[in-house]
């Protein structure tokens, strides 16, 4: 109905009415109807997710679920950010990890991925979850040896992507064409910026 009203607003000011002809010779009026954006309630007062965990990557799922992952620690908030749930993860990622890098990705049917490496700099592991971080079935060895900085993608509901550092230098990109089951390398780096490997 609002919608409606502003059409005829818009044709009131060009001086035309629904069902008014055009005269010959007479000049075109231009109307421009202009969409207002929806109000969007933004909270400004911070909301305590917890003590554990830094370097957050914050995501939001289709469903409207909020996910973050901090080093090795996994929160959850069903409820706009109002309150989180710092939920135990994965059995790899609850060893001491100290400083463990991660990423978190979720999927068009909101399954859940979370890849870490274990323990500090060791290797990558891609998990994933289908009730949002209460169980989790993983791939524990991804890439093993010591790993660094890993991101995973999942655009389709079973083709994602990993890329992590293999010796912390050498970043070998992998590929899943089964929901993250079972991983495939593709590529790694020309190891121009490895220093074991590439020039002085």
């Amino acid at each position: 109905m609002k919608a409606l009203f502003a059409i005829l607003l818009g044709l009131a000011a060009a001086g035309l009415t629904p069902g008014t002809r055009q005269k010959q010779g007479e000049r075109k009026k231009t109307v421009t109807i202009q969409k207002v954006a929806p109000a969007v309630n933004v909270s400004v007062t911070p909301v305590n997710v917890g003590s554990a965990g830094n370097e957050p990557i914050v995501l939001r799922a289709s469903d409207g679920t909020l996910y973050i992952s901090a080093l090795q620690h996994f929160y959850r908030s069903t409820n706009g950010g109002v309150s989180w749930t710092n939920l135990p993860g994965p059995p790899e990622a609850g060893q001491l990890n100290l400083n463990s890098d991660s990423s978190i990705a979720v999927d068009p049917n909101n399954r859940v991925y979370f890849t870490f490496d274990y323990p500090y700099a060791g290797t990558t592991a891609v998990c994933t979850s289908d009730d949002k971080g209460d169980t989790w079935t993983c791939n524990p060895a991804v890439v093993p040896g010591g790993t660094d900085r890993m991101w995973v993608l999942a655009p389709t509901p079973t083709a994602a992507y990993e890329v992590t550092n293999e010796g912390l230098y050498e970043t070998a990109f992998l590929m899943s064409a089964d929901g993250g089951l079972t991983w495939v390398p593709k590529a790694i780096g020309s190891g121009v910026l490895e220093p074991q490997s590439g020039p002085l």
